[in-house]
């Protein structure tokens, strides 16, 4: 019974360290998937790329960017964007959906989008007065905070 027991602890411990296992790595521009280019491309053309990272995460595998100027984007397997975000600056209003670009302008007057994040449930949005927003797949308000 001892040696059921230690074998089950020692394999979840090694499924822990898989688990645990960093799989970030550095890579060039050139591999990310093409949609990530193009629209690093498209809004971020005057800015350099600082760092790129791919992360092979067991649940997930996306990408990661950091631009000159405190630009953050996250990008999926396929090169959507998943979340951007500006320290310095605002996001691209292209990118912010047309339904919650009005009502920012209306509840939020002067705000702009500092960071944007889209998932299966709908978009966090961060405005520059530091009020977050959450909004469903349908574009309405569902949190303020």
């Amino acid at each position: 019974m001892k040696k059921i027991y230690f074998t089950l602890l020692l394999s979840l411990f090694g499924l822990g360290l898989a688990l645990a296992n960093d799989s970030e790595r550095i890579i060039k521009v050139s591999e990310l998937p093409q949609r990530a280019q193009q629209f690093i491309k498209r809004y971020y053309s005057m800015a350099s790329v600082v760092r790129a990272i791919y992360d092979d995460d067991v649940f997930s595998r996306d990408y990661e960017v950091w631009l000159e100027g405190g630009v953050h984007i996250e990008f999926s397997q396929s090169g959507d964007w998943t979340d951007v975000e500006s320290r310095h600056g605002n996001v691209p209003d292209d990118i912010v959906p047309a339904p919650i670009a009005i009502y920012v302008s209306r509840h939020h007057s002067g705000a702009h989008v500092v960071r944007i994040e889209r998932d299966k449930a709908g978009y966090e949005v961060e405005l520059s007065d530091h009020s977050e927003l959450k909004f469903n797949n349908r574009f309405k308000l569902v949190e303020v905070d």
